[in-house]
């Protein structure tokens, strides 16, 4: 399993943060693949890389550059990490294996949420999966967020049309019933805040 945490040059420094907050809060994490433009200017640690979609982008670029990544990876799982993402507590990397087991072993599953941060503006329903765990409903809008979960790469795939910026591609409504997307209600195996909200300085990231 590899977390994907695609950048750019104007939010690289944000990724260093990152492996600091890694290290202190997700020790044990998977292999991390930072996906940007400029190599970076600070040393990576162990499980720690570094692919270059393009050398300049802008955002309306976002999709296009991950079409032509996704081209060539062939992992048929993978957690996305978004750069503005800090955690603020110990993340329980062991439920997280439970979702990827349980993602792996059942064929319906295509997404799985793995903190509660859209349970507020999505429709769900209980499940027979988890008991921290509930279905979001087809109707529900957000989706296909970017907000952290381990998605099936065939889905995110489907999803990623070309000429798309981040915002976009969050806002796409993607309903179809034979995709079934997870989310936890409760007992979050991570926790996090942003460092920005609404384009400002998130103070409070001060103290994570």
């Amino acid at each position: 399993m590899k977390i994907l945490l695609p950048t750019c040059d104007k939010y690289q420094f944000l990724v260093e943060n990152i492996i600091f907050n890694f290290s202190k809060y997700w020790p044990e994490h998977f292999d991390v693949v930072i996906l940007g433009h400029s190599e970076p200017k600070f040393s990576l640690p162990n499980k720690w890389s570094f692919i270059q979609l393009a050398e300049k982008s802008s955002p309306k670029d976002w999709s296009n550059e991950l079409i032509s990544f996704f081209d060539n990876f062939n992992d048929e799982f993978f957690i996305n990490f978004i750069d503005d993402t800090f955690l603020t507590k110990r993340v329980n990397h062991e439920k997280i294996c439970e979702m990827i087991n349980l993602i792996k072993n059942t064929d319906k599953i295509s997404k799985i949420f793995l903190s509660g941060s859209l349970i507020g503006f999505n429709q769900f329903e209980d499940t027979s999966y988890d008991a921290s765990v509930v279905k979001i409903l087809p109707s529900s809008p957000y989706r296909t967020s970017i907000q952290t979960a381990i998605w099936r790469t065939s889905f995110f795939k489907e999803c990623l049309l070309p000429n798309l910026d981040p915002w976009q591609f969050e806002l796409q409504n993607n309903h179809d019933p034979n995709h079934v997307i997870l989310s936890f209600k409760n007992n979050f195996p991570l926790s996090f805040c942003h460092f920005f909200q609404s384009y400002a300085y998130n103070h409070k990231t001060q103290a994570v």
